[in-house]
């Protein structure tokens, strides 16, 4: 197994942003290797649908770090290398005797090599993003992998020697309202979170100076409370302007906005009450206002810094909207299970 020095993203990517990047390094006829994480069992660093695109110069994404990774990407750099055959193949690693770590459980690996030949069927995988799935035939190693439009049949098993790669990005969207110091500070960490994050702000300087990230994008608005009243498909929301009066409009837009998991405002006690009076005048009823939460992040540690701050808040986002996977994923299996018994 060939070993080389690479760098590694210092972002989380999501889970079809490997295909823009395979495609541009394929029409500049630079090969590289996919390497997806498509089965796990008990407890192991990444689940399945986890993967990392290794070239010979550096590597984006992430398996979760360690020997499993170090010896993933030492496959693919084998295969880059010349010393495998350039086709497709899988491994699977016993994490406890292979590896010799404690996490007991393990993962099935898939190596799928891109060069100058995977551009087409990598370009029809971009264009598809959101409403289909890429079929890979692990017991057909020369196949090409077969880009499908729709969503995965129910019928269509992986137990018939093929993995499926859905084309969805299903990170959750969180709207970010305020650029300032604690805005930078959560885009900072955002951008090593599974979410997609938009900042909306009126001030062109701010948002310039919010860090540039692939999972994370500014949004320059004049009137910020407009955007607001447009808003569709976000899971959670943040508001942090400059201004109260500008944090107090964008709460008239968004309680009781449908879809929202999370709704906070940055502020102490005495900013939450008087919010909550006023809104209460203005004929918001009791439930809500109560989605309202305002100080954000008071379960996490003690501190006015910009980073505690941030660090509280992305805390707290991330509990809720885990919670809220769960509880929708508990529903889509009655569903189901109803749909079957029916």
């Amino acid at each position: 197994m060939t070993t080389s020095t690479y760098i590694s993203n210092k972002e989380a990517p999501g889970p079809v942003d490997w295909i823009g990047v395979a495609h541009d390094l394929a029409m500049r006829d630079e090969r590289c290797v996919i390497v997806f994480v498509t089965d796990h069992q008990g407890s192991t660093p990444r689940e399945k649908g986890t993967w990392v695109l290794v070239s010979e110069q550096k590597c984006l994404g992430t398996l979760g770090g360690g020997e499993v990774e170090r010896m993933a990407i030492g496959e693919a750099l084998d295969l880059l290398a010349g010393y495998k055959d350039w086709r497709r193949c899988d491994q699977k690693f016993q994490l406890g005797p292979d590896l010799g770590q404690c996490c007991g459980g393990s993962i099935t690996t898939l190596y799928e090599p891109i060069d100058s030949t995977s551009v087409a069927w990598l370009a029809d995988a971009g264009g598809l993003e959101t409403q289909g799935y890429i079929l890979f035939p692990v017991l057909e190693p020369d196949a090409i992998p077969r880009v499908m439009a729709g969503d995965i049949p129910e019928n269509l098993s992986e137990t018939g020697g093929i993995y499926l790669l859905p084309l969805v990005d299903n990170r959750p969207l969180v709207v970010l309202y305020g650029g300032g110091h604690v805005g930078r500070a959560i885009a900072v960490m955002a951008a090593q979170l599974p979410i997609r994050l938009e900042v909306v702000d009126e001030r062109e300087e701010a948002l310039v100076e919010i860090p540039p990230a692939g999972n994370v994008i500014t949004t320059h608005r004049d009137n910020p409370p407009s955007h607001a009243k447009d808003l569709k498909g976000a899971d959670a929301v943040l508001i942090m302007t400059h201004n109260h009066g500008l944090d107090y409009r964008l709460c008239q837009m968004l309680l009781g906005k449908p879809g929202l998991s999370y709704l906070g405002l940055i502020g102490s006690a005495t900013k939450a009450a008087r919010f909550c009076s006023g809104l209460s005048k203005e004929g918001f009823n009791a439930d809500e206002i109560a989605h309202l939460t305002c100080p954000i992040g008071s379960a996490g540690p003690s501190g006015k810094e910009p980073g505690v701050i941030a660090m509280a808040a992305c805390s707290e986002i991330m509990l809720v909207l885990r919670s809220a996977e769960i509880n929708a994923l508990g529903k889509s299996k009655k569903t189901n299970q109803k749909k079957r018994d029916a």
